[in-house]
């Protein structure tokens, strides 16, 4: 009995392991967005605020972040705001668009826990118990690899909520809810009259925006 016990563990641990190798492998060689906000196709300017936003299809999603995200109703974006104007201008995540999705939040939203799966499957999923433990750690160790990659400084950066000094430009990762219109808001506020510059973009069906 206990050489199945040793064995099951031992064999749990590898599975858990060469997962997370393979995932970690797979996102850490991913193509991130340009920062050339000079290349991207969706490009809008109004009285000298530029704004670029790569909306990212499913097959570039499942590269970044080793899950398709859209599948859990999130959609990431990379944005970039440039300020040519003679004013300074206020951004935030939360303003631009109200199904704003905080970074921390995404890993949470993506994996449902096995054992809340199992406590909901009443007494047939008590029965599947030893078959779900195994699920239970690969998830964690999932959701631990997308957490690092997502808070990943170097790379996947969150676009901050600060104020754009003329000649300045901010950008990062921003990520909101999938919405049936495929449209995306991004909205700046001048500090000079406080008017706010609205920036609509929309979703390519199956196609990578930049």
């Amino acid at each position: 009995m206990m050489r199945l016990i040793s064995f099951l563990g031992f064999f749990i641990f590898s599975l858990v392991f060469c997962t997370a190798e393979c995932l970690s492998s797979s996102i850490d060689n991913a193509n991130l967005p340009s920062r050339d906000i000079s290349i991207y196709k969706n490009i809008k300017t109004i009285d000298g605020v530029s704004v670029a936003v790569d909306i990212f299809d499913t097959a570039k999603i499942k590269q970044t972040f080793g899950v398709d995200l859209i599948r859990k109703k999130i959609q990431p974006l990379y944005v970039i705001i440039q300020n040519k104007s003679s004013s300074r201008h206020w951004f935030s995540k939360a303003g631009s668009d109200k199904t704003f999705i905080p970074s921390g939040e995404v890993p949470r939203m993506v994996y449902e826990g096995v054992f809340s799966r199992f406590l909901k499957g009443g007494t047939f999923g008590m029965l599947k118990w030893p078959f779900l433990v195994p699920g239970a750690m690969i998830d964690k160790g999932k959701s631990g690899i997308i957490t690092r990659r997502i808070k990943n400084k170097a790379s996947l950066e969150e676009i901050p909520d600060v104020y754009i000094e003329p000649g300045g430009e901010i950008q990062g990762m921003m990520f909101v809810s999938v919405k049936p219109d495929n449209k995306i808001v991004i909205k700046v506020t001048s500090s000079q009259n406080l008017k706010k510059k609205e920036f609509t973009f929309e979703k390519e069906r199956g196609v990578n925006a930049k």
